[in-house]
């Protein structure tokens, strides 16, 4: 190795040194920032002022940009929400497309629990229902959600049935807050009318059907939740917000 190429590699770890200190005092300011935010109950994501970032630069300076917002909203998220964030909820409501988002604003993983157990079984969850039955479905959704809930700063997505047995829902509040998305019966079909992928609604979807299942199923929702957002006339923003705000104002 040549003088030359060992000095241009010094003048890189000096480089780092000084950015993992200005890297430093940003993450501490935007802990300051947080505690704002959560004392005026503000979402950490601020689109407009991230666009006005991003607008300085261009390239590989626009991505490096990118990628410290999403650090810092990481941090903060930590601060402010130090758990798992659990979406339940009956079939459409939206906990999936909700949880992306929810997981975008706040710099965190999402899980979806029913995509993790498809991978984990290397089919579909209507062919495991075809082949196994749905007790082996549950056996094997009860597995995954003891493997997710040990970890943190997820936002997790859980399907409809999860949270009507009581283990479960002990398991995901150990290290989360449950909160259960709604919708009315209407926009539930509307959503749904088309899908042959949910096996406990059968094909045709059928409102008499989804409303006879969320009647089963309503007591036991509202026993597992912490925290009730309805989703209805609300866009994805618009739900993750109120999400946020709700967080803001829970109490153990």
């Amino acid at each position: 190795m040549t003088n030359e190429l060992l000095d241009l590699r010094r003048r890189i770890d000096q480089c780092d040194e000084s950015l993992l200190k200005l890297f430093q005092e940003r993450l501490n300011i935007a802990a300051h920032v947080a505690k704002y935010k959560q004392e005026h109950s503000m979402p950490i994501f601020d689109a407009q002022r991230e666009e006005e970032i991003l607008r300085r630069y261009e390239g590989l300076e626009r991505e490096f940009f990118r990628s410290l917002m999403a650090l810092s909203r990481r941090e903060q998220s930590k601060i402010l929400f130090p758990y798992n964030i659990v979406l339940a909820g009956f079939m459409g409501v939206g906990k999936s497309s909700v949880g992306r988002v929810l997981a975008g604003h706040l710099g965190r993983d999402f899980l979806d629990l029913d995509e993790e157990i498809e991978k984990d079984i290397g089919m579909t969850i209507s062919e495991f229902f075809s082949k196994e039955g749905e007790q082996a479905f549950r056996e094997k959704e009860k597995e995954l959600i003891r493997k997710f809930s040990s970890q943190s700063e997820l936002v997790l997505s859980v399907g409809g049935g999860a949270v009507l047995n009581r283990e479960n829902v002990a398991e995901l509040k150990k290290r989360g807050r449950l909160i259960l998305l709604t919708a009315d019966v209407d926009t539930i079909f509307e959503r749904l009318k088309d899908d042959t992928t949910r096996p406990v609604l059968g094909i045709p979807v059928t409102k008499a059907k989804i409303e006879e299942l969320m009647d089963k199923r309503g007591e036991a929702y509202e026993r597992a939740a912490q925290i009730i957002v309805s989703t209805d006339g609300l866009s994805q923003d618009g739900v993750v917000n109120r999400i946020i705000q709700s967080l803001f104002q829970f109490k153990n």
